[in-house]
């Protein structure tokens, strides 16, 4: 669950300040990347779980027994995902995010408490879904890094796509992940925790598709994102460029001009653009030919979408929404 907190600035260390606005609203980095998957493939007019592309999402998670668990469960059900898999943990508090919005740079900060999601277990990729084999499983770091390499390698067995954002970043992550890691999405700041140095560009997603990725995309700030697959393709793609700026909490990397055209780069905010990965994800699912550049301009373009509005998954737009 996300607390968010709208101030005319950032407070410095030791200073207390009052926000203009607190509002309460669902969040969670997987929940926002499904909520999205869903919407990538659905019009806004499409009320039920069925569309013409048949992208059903499963939500793979843990909540404790309280009401946010409830209210987390009920929304996500309520945006077409389905949450038989979401664990209940007894005696247990649900996850909550804190976001500070600052309105003079209209960048945020944001404070996890994971909660549940750290009594998540999966068993293997088939009960991830508990019906067929999934088409994909996405994993985040956010729950206990054996469980989601458990849970991608599980795929890998069963010859199910893989993505992983690794996000959270953390410094001691198993980089036997990599191995024939179908997607890996992640940004600079990401990338230079888990590689323990800062590295370019090309070197960083040269050293992924060393170590057995076969789709690397980075995302770099005001200059958009890099993409590079394991066959030797590699290209950029421009950051879109938008105005009225509300919130990155639910996306975080694309270049953007207030009113007056500042240019304000965004690549403080650290946390990784859910709706990115949503929308590339949504993308490899319904390309009947694969291509990453595609995707990665869809997901620019969607990501872009969401910063226009305040808070995470209710900012997340539909398929209809994206030209």
């Amino acid at each position: 669950m996300d607390l968010i907190l709208e101030t005319d600035r950032m407070p410095c260390a030791g200073e207390s300040m009052e926000c203009h606005d607190v509002t309460s609203a669902p969040g969670g980095k997987g929940a926002n990347t499904a909520v999205a998957i869903h919407r990538a493939g659905h019009h806004h007019c499409q009320t039920s779980y069925e569309s013409e592309h048949d992208i059903q999402v499963f939500m793979n998670g843990a909540v404790g027994d309280d009401e946010t668990g409830r209210v987390l469960r009920t929304n996500l059900e309520q945006n077409g995902v389905n949450v038989s898999k979401v664990q209940t943990i007894s005696n247990t508090k649900s996850g909550t995010c804190i976001v500070i919005v600052d309105k003079e740079s209209n960048d945020s900060r944001n404070i996890g408490y994971q909660g549940a999601n750290l009594q998540w277990t999966a068993n293997n990729a088939i009960s991830l879904t508990g019906e067929s084999k999934p088409t994909l499983v996405v994993g985040f770091l956010g729950v206990r890094h054996e469980q989601v390499t458990g849970a991608l390698q599980y795929a890998k067995q069963n010859n199910v796509s893989t993505l992983f954002s690794p996000s959270p970043p953390v410094t001691d992550l198993d980089h036997t992940i990599f191995k024939d890691l179908d997607h890996l999405v992640l940004n600079q700041h990401e990338a230079t925790i888990i590689l323990g140095q800062q590295l370019s560009v090309r070197e960083i997603i040269d050293i992924f598709i060393k170590k057995g990725v076969k789709n690397v995309v980075l995302t770099l700030g005001s200059n958009g994102a890099a993409y590079a697959t394991s066959g030797g393709q590699f290209g950029t793609v421009e950051a879109v460029k938008i105005v009225n700026v509300v919130d990155t909490t639910g996306a975080g990397f694309v270049r953007h001009f207030c009113l007056q055209t500042l240019c304000l780069s965004l690549t403080k905010n650290n946390l990784f653009s859910d709706t990115f990965t949503g929308y590339y994800a949504a993308d490899y699912l319904l390309q009947t030919q694969w291509n990453v550049e595609l995707a990665v301009s869809r997901a620019c373009k969607a990501a872009a979408r969401t910063i226009q509005r305040l808070g995470a998954q209710e900012a997340i737009p539909w398929a209809d929404e994206i030209k």
